[in-house]
């Protein structure tokens, strides 16, 4: 044994706290002597979902760790589906705790541990699992597994207390299970150990000794680690992988294992042979058989045909008695449905004489009683007819005298019978080890089988206490009505409800369409920045000094710009982590926020959050909030964790010279009233802060980890999003709250089988929990089993639309380290690939350095991240494509044209619950992914379990397999040339409405940067929209797309898009995104997205959603982007290369694929530098003009190109000059090298250098371009009427380009003048557009003007029609304020405004027709009917809003004779209100208004949804 000495007490980690937060008058105040909550029952409870970050990790959603996780060694690997890999030897993980265990050298306090470990070896000696305090210990002796601990008690004298067990297997996960207990008063102290449920021999000490504490280690506990810091005791580390470590005090009930429960299944599992295993979250710590081979197993139920058939359950290390008496207390249930109820047929049989069988066609609890030769049965009987299913549980509890037992059985969730009885049920001594279900266990009696079905089983050990709590499964109806069931986000639920309705609700859960869109946007960034980027840490303590920010190169554009070339939607920004920095002003924290940094007393911008809030708005993206409640600097202010009531608290509570003080009283910002504790005010008072003043924010991410805290703070969640939902509504509200939740880990997966409808608690105050947890395996959350199993426990008492977020790192912390490298481009790819394609959200931290900037390696990951995606999901084959569904793959096969038409969001109405989608190609392609969609929104998720497959000559052949769906499922399966391509849907639950299936093949030959998008909504079928011909159908075909700077999108002249716009990209000043049409059209090209006003000028609706601060524009004509001219991969072919690597071939590089790679020699022999490869195109290409050359994307730069040169010619063996030198970037993006252009057969590329300085060469991908050709699009121009002088007989031409003027037939020169005499005549003038040129949308071509002139004294025309009061009117029935008046009387002006405005476009009517329009459009307007008011929320003060005299008042904004004048240029048309300028504007007005009237949005802002 190792020891070492005490050093005397542990010293006590608790803070004793000083001041409390006045918030009301924002001042701090002495607080003596505030008492600390008690210690939490838990200390540790971790499955390593967190993150470790350098030696100390970080605990993730709902894990507990009062107190530090550190690694020694190297860093544990994480595995996939959860947990960790421990390397063993001199690594391992402790654990040291806040709260003390030891006083004078001594373990005096118990506690109580659970690991669930596996190893795939048998453990070295004395290979510790787990270890407290030095001399506590569970580690591997030999064969054994040896528990123990040491004790001094002289202080020279040591003593060993030690007992084993046999060691468990390896490559089977294990649950060992500890409680230590100190002596008291003189008594002796105990350490038991149980393997899997079974207990061993108890170690116990000498009366009066405790456990020894080492130096060093007091407080501290070993997880695949020896503690002991003696020479030699620090190599004792378990290789092996540990999936959960838990302390809790020593009366804490067992968490990972419920020893006393030895069976609980609901056969999910399956039956090899006649041997059971069990499926994930079923308990069986024993062995189930059956009695006959194989039984089928169907909707999770087992049938059984009677006479032999049956199981027999063998607890581990457990026995029914002793002495001929059944002698332990214990549980039996089943759930089953008999479609006999013979004489004799046995559910459950014990021991022989204790039995629940059908009797007389009663179920009878029995047993059997032995007192000399006289037998005595004693029987409950009950009712449980045929052709129903029933609950049964009966218990069978022995008196602590053994003289008696008592009988307990209930039947179907009625009231429990008992019968007490004199003796105990007697014991055949030879099957005293196991049990039966479904049938006896007597020798004599093994024909005695149920018929029926068994559904759940359930055996447990109890005691002399037992009271029917213990009773677990819960009876309910299989069958009733649920026509009533609508579909919903939330549903309540009892542990009674009727099954079907349960399945029912689970099938009707639908998202909100916020949630909806969430997941759509399908990646986020998350950045981590602040004051632990400058102190190199991860959890800061609150005592950081702000000065120390002073970053040189600070640029918040290069990380929106950064993001968006990534392909994100969105990024969130921590503003406040867990040690209390804030990264903008705050009024309530005036020392630790971004105001007291060097860089912001330097520059002056006070304020971070606002200029990374521009940043987004600029690069087209949403932003979010990051905001930890937990907060050490308010901890050390006395504010966090005080122990404070929770009393009301008027938000936001104004401080001294506070500038929203006038709005606040005004009523223009809403107040609030709410019951907070002191931090709970602090916390409401920033979240305000937050919300009203930087614009929309799309989510609220609170994290659940308490950082380095050291006491307990209630978190008033349930008022937290309240006031959220209230000033943000749109705001996606994530961890703890209702919109999404965490996923479980840190480690960028989501399971394979991942749920949205879930089953969860709610506590109606605060908070929502998923259950069984966040961090539940793979199989088990979200399935039919488990969500029954957590309602009928009472443990779940909702079902709720619950997406999941993924948490994914580009480095190992979530703060910048400049010791650790960022991942690779594979790698991030992978974490895309694991959660938006497994129905989840996609969160990629990418921390900012300490210079202010995104690390130059960071930002080239994202955009090699995007280029990546583009290869892999950049074509759909099957877009267009004829598409069918049928009820099942045999049925009758109906189209399903929205399946292939490019979005996502459309979807065919359901023909069944197990359909089968079929896509046909055309003809054989090449096909290795694709991308599954349920219509969520308006069918939920119901897919179970799935087929894809490929028809191969003719011939169906499996691709792939899935159980989920939901909203986005990505599958990568091996490349195949197929053409058609289906999924069958094995099982669901409920009718499956598909939204797409997309068909796709890794393609090196991408179109990166600007380019165009033809968008035709008239089109019968869907294009990719590259070109004209082949249009888009949809803006919803561009959801997927970031547009590039650049780019042009044309939209087909005289249609209507409507739809939801939910595009994404950003334009600069010298490459906007141009937004035109094409073709010709009489009628106005126009949008009408969702939750927008019809009939909006393509202007018009890119302003209300907020584009044009993203460089969105609208011209009348553009030039469309060249697209890249690649020679085709397939057409190119290796000619020759200096050298290559068996399995690296030159030829690797132009199979499209990035994960392969050309490589140059490096086994057995090394090739020399320098490294060439030299294509040949197939032929002679003119204009050679570029090459591309991607390096590898694994992280691995050996090979990567750095010196280069580029040649080119029609003779390989003479290239003459190069056409390209120089030095490429070391990134995992692709370089697009510039050549002279040149005609030529054959491309040679030269590695001079490379990048991992070993002089090798690799490329993972090679593609050549030759000289692109820039397509020219319709220029526009406007026609004018030719100008007439009736005195001098003439009219003139208009000179405008483009535009041709003819009179029959004859063209007529610009700007002549020409004469038709003294006539009474009218001359007709045509204007027809030049070639190259269109007139503008609404203007028919050709148009024709009427000229007419009169004689001298002749009779003149009429007098020109006034239209200037009309004009007037429309302009001021387009500047009302919508909000204000019911839809049925804006429908009414709406219609008499588009007459109006027919009429003021008309130069043909007269002044009555004039005068008509201006009178009926007035009227319209005077009729309108304002909407009725509704009384307002808590905390709404009477405001103002929109008051009469506020807003476009009488003599403001458009006069009648100002503005758009007829003659200007402008016509009313075109020109709209502002409506819904923003949600926030939105929100504030409906809080300011009078009793809480509510505001309906005309125009609602979605800014890409």
């Amino acid at each position: 044994m190792l020891h070492t000495a005490s050093r005397g007490c542990s010293r006590s980690w608790l803070r004793r706290l000083t001041a409390l937060i006045a918030v009301s008058a924002l001042a701090f105040v002495a607080l003596p002597n505030v008492a600390v909550a008690a210690d939490p029952m838990e200390y540790l409870d971790v499955s390593f979902g967190g993150t470790f970050a350098a030696d100390t990790y970080t605990t993730g959603g709902d894990e507990v760790a009062k107190g530090s996780v550190t690694k020694h060694g190297s860093i544990p690997t994480k595995l996939g589906g959860g947990g960790i890999t421990l390397a063993g030897g001199t690594n391992g993980v402790t654990f040291t705790s806040t709260a003390s265990f030891s006083a004078s050298g001594k373990v005096n306090k118990g506690f109580r541990a659970e690991m669930e470990y596996r190893t795939t070896q048998t453990p070295s000696n004395l290979a510790t699992l787990f270890s407290a305090m030095g001399n506590i210990f569970v580690r591997a002796n030999g064969s054994n597994l040896e528990y123990g601990f040491s004790t001094n008690p002289s202080g020279s004298t040591w003593n060993d207390y030690t007992k084993s067990v046999t060691l468990p297997s390896n490559n089977v996960k294990h649950i060992i299970q500890l409680t230590y207990l100190p002596g008291a008063d003189g008594t002796a102290s105990t350490l038991q150990l149980s393997v899997d449920g079974v207990a061993g021999e108890t170690a116990t000490s000498a009366a009066g000794e405790l456990a020894a504490v080492s130096d060093s280690v007091t407080n501290k506990f070993g997880i695949g680690y020896e503690v002991n810091p003696a020479s030699g005791a620090a190599s004792r580390g378990l290789a092996g992988d540990v999936f959960r470590a838990r302390v809790a005090d020593s009366n804490a009930p067992w968490e990972i294992l419920d020893a006393s429960q030895l069976l609980h299944v609901d056969f999910n599992g399956t039956f090899s042979g006649t041997s059971y295993t069990a499926a994930s979250g079923e308990q069986m710590l024993g062995s189930l058989v059956s009695r006959s081979a194989n039984p089928s197993i169907s909707n999770s139920a087992v049938t059984l045909g009677g006479g032999t058939a049956g199981f027999d359950f063998t607890p581990t290390d457990f026995t029914l008695g002793g002495n001929e008496a059944i002698t332990t207390p214990l549980v039996a249930e089943l759930r089953f449905t008999p479609t006999q109820t013979g004489d004799n047929q046995t559910l459950f049989g014990a021991g022989g004489n204790l039995f629940l069988r059908y009797e007389s066609n009663k179920l009878v609890f029995g047993a059997s009683t032995k007192s000399g030769n006289n037998w005595t049965d004693h029987k409950i009987e009950s009712a449980a007819a045929t052709g129903a299913e029933h609950v049964v549980s009966v218990a069978y509890v022995p008196n602590e005298a053994g003289t008696g037992a008592k009988l307990v059985m209930r039947v179907d969730g009625g009231d429990a019978q008992t019968k007490d009885i004199t003796g105990l049920a007697y014991l055949n001594s030879g099957i005293k080890g196991k049990v039966g279900f479904g049938n006896e266990v007597h020798s004599a009696a093994l024909s005695r089988g149920f018929v029926g079905s068994l559904s759940e089983i359930r055996l447990a050990k109890t005691s002399a206490n037992f009271t029917t709590n213990e009773f677990k499964l819960v009876y309910s109806q299989v069958s009733c009505d649920t026509s009533g069931i609508k579909e919903a986000n939330t549903f309540d639920v009892k542990p009674a409800e009727c099954e079907a309705a349960l399945k029912t609700k689970l099938s009707k859960l639908r998202p909100t369409e916020g949630q909806a869109d969430y997941i759509d946007w399908g990646q986020i960034g998350f950045l981590h920045y602040g004051i632990n980027t400058y102190y190199n840490q991860e959890w800061g303590h609150g005592n950081e000094d702000p000065s120390r920010i002073d970053p040189t190169g600070l640029d918040t554009d290069q990380w929106a710009k950064s993001f968006a070339d990534g392909g994100f939607k969105m990024i969130m920004v921590t503003v406040k982590h867990h040690d209390g920095f804030e990264l903008y002003d705050s009024r309530y924290n005036t020392e630790h926020d971004w105001a007291n940094t060097a860089v912001a007393k330097r520059t002056g911008e006070k304020d971070l959050f606002r200029k990374i809030v521009a940043s987004a708005k600029k690069y087209g993206l949403k932003v979010g909030i990051y905001y930890s409640p937990a907060d050490s600097y308010m901890e050390r202010k006395g504010v966090w964790g005080n122990n404070s009531a929770r009393v009301e608290r008027t938000i936001p509570t104004l401080v001294e010279n506070d500038d929203r003080a006038g709005k606040v009283a005004s009523g223009k910002l809403p107040t609030f009233k709410y019951k907070a504790t002191d931090y709970g005010a602090y916390m409401l008072n920033q979240l305000y802060e937050l919300l009203t003043e930087y614009g929309d924010i799309s989510e609220v991410w609170f994290d659940g980890a308490q950082g380095n805290t050291a006491g307990t703070e209630h978190y008033d969640y349930g008022v937290f999003y309240e006031m959220i939902r209230r000033l943000q509504p749109q705001a996606i509200q994530a961890n703890a709250a209702y919109d999404a939740r965490w996923v479980g880990n840190e480690d960028g997966w989501a399971r394979q089988t991942e749920w949205s409808p879930q089953a969860a608690y709610n506590d109606g105050v605060d908070k929502v929990s998923l259950k069984p947890s966040q961090m539940a395996p793979d199989g088990t959350l979200g399935t039919m089993s488990s969500v029954l199993s957590e309602i009928r426990s009472g443990a779940a008492n909702q079902l709720h639309w619950y997406p999941a977020e993924v948490d994914a790192k580009n480095r190992p912390g979530w703060f910048y380290h400049a010791s650790q490298s960022p991942a690779s481009v594979a790698e991030v790819v992978k974490y895309y690939e694991q959660s938006t394609g497994r129905n989840s959200q996609y969160l990629l931290n990418v921390p900012p350095s300490d210079t202010g900037k995104l690390a130059d390696a960071d930002a080239a990951g994202l955009k090699g991240l995007g280029e990546e995606l583009a290869r892999r999901y950049g074509t759909d084959l099957a877009l267009g494509k004829s598409a069918t569904v049928a009820a099942s793959a045999n049925g009758t096969a109906v189209a399903a044209p929205k399946l292939t038409d490019g979005s996502k969001l459309s979807s065919d109405e359901a023909v069944g619950n197990t359909p089968t989608y079929t896509i046909d190609l055309g003809s054989a392609v090449a096909v290795d992914a694709v991308k599954i969609s349920e219509d969520v929104r308006n069918a939920g998720q119901q897919i179970e379990s799935a087929t894809l497959q490929g028809r191969v000559n003719g011939t169906w052949t499996n691709l792939a397999t899935m159980t989920t769906v939901g909203q986005q499922r990505d599958l990568r399966f091996t490349s195949q040339n197929i053409d058609a391509i289906r999924l069958v849907v094995n099982s669901s639950r409920g009718p499956v409405r598909l939204s797409r299936l997309e068909v796709f093949h890794t393609e090196s030959e991408i179109q990166t940067g600007a380019r165009a998008y033809y968008i035709d909504p008239t089109a019968q079928t869907a294009g990719d929209g590259f070109t004209k011909d082949k249009p888009m159908t949809s803006i919803e075909q561009l959801h997927d797309v970031t547009v590039a700077p650049g780019s042009v999108i044309f939209v087909k002249a005289g249609t209507e898009l409507t739809g939801d716009f939910a595009v994404f990209g950003y334009g600069t000043k010298d490459e906007p995104i141009t937004v035109t049409t094409y073709g010709e059209s009489d009628k106005a090209t126009t949008a009408s997205f969702d939750g927008m006003t019809a009939g909006l000028t393509l202007k018009q609706a890119l302003k209300a959603l907020g584009k044009d601060d993203a460089g969105w524009v609208v011209a009348d004509s553009a030039t469309a982007p060249a697209s890249r001219v690649y020679v085709p991969q397939d057409e190119i072919s290796v000619h020759a290369q200096s050298s290559q690597n068996s399995g690296a071939e030159a030829a690797r590089a132009l199979d499209g694929d990035s994960s392969t790679s050309w490589h140059s020699q490096y086994s057995p022999a090394t090739s020399p530098a320098p490294h060439w490869v030299t294509l040949d195109l197939g032929k002679s290409r003119e204009n050679v003009a570029y090459f591309d050359y991607l390096a590898r994307i694994d992280g691995n730069n050996n090979g990567a190109a750095k010196d280069y040169e580029v040649y080119v010619s029609d003779d390989p063996n003479d290239f003459a000059a190069p056409v390209a030198s120089g030095t490429l970037k070391n990134v995992a993006y692709t370089q697009r090298i510039k050549l002279t252009p040149k005609n030529g057969r054959y491309v040679k590329f030269v590695i001079k250098t490379d990048y991992s300085g070993s002089n090798f060469g690799s490329a993972a991908e090679m593609n050549v371009e030759l000289l692109p050709t820039a397509v020219e699009e319709d220029k526009v121009a406007t026609p004018q009427k030719p100008t007439v002088d009736d005195d001098a007989d003439t009219y003139t031409i208009p000179d405008i380009e483009g535009v041709v003027y003819k009179v029959d037939g004859k063209v007529l020169a610009a700007g002549s003048v020409v004469n038709v005499g003294d006539e009474n005549v009218t001359v007709t003038v045509t204007a027809e557009p030049a070639d190259g040129y269109r007139f503008p949308d609404g203007v028919t071509s050709p148009v024709t003007y009427e000229l007419t002139f009169t004689k001298k004294g002749g009779e003149k025309p009429p007098t020109e029609v006034n239209k200037d009061k009309l004009h007037a009117t429309i302009t001021k029935a387009q500047a009302i304020d919508r909000s204000a008046y019911t839809d049925e009387s804006l429908k009414v002006l709406d219609d008499k405004l588009a007459a109006a405005l027919k009429v003021y476009d008309d130069d043909k009517v007269s002044q009555d027709d004039v005068d008509a329009a201006e009178a009926a459009l007035s009227a319209a307007i005077d009729a309108l009917k304002t909407k009725p008011t509704t009384p307002g929320g808590e905390g709404e003060k009477p405001g103002e809003g929109n008051k009469p005299g506020e807003g476009n008042k009488p003599g403001e904004g458009n006069k009648p004779g100002e503005g758009n004048k007829p003659g200007d240029g402008k016509k009313p048309g075109d020109v709209i209100a502002k409506t819904g300028a923003s949600t926030m504007g939105v929100v504030f007005a409906a809080l300011a208004m009078v009793a809480g009237a509510v505001v309906t949005l005309e125009a609602k802002r979605k800014s890409n949804r």
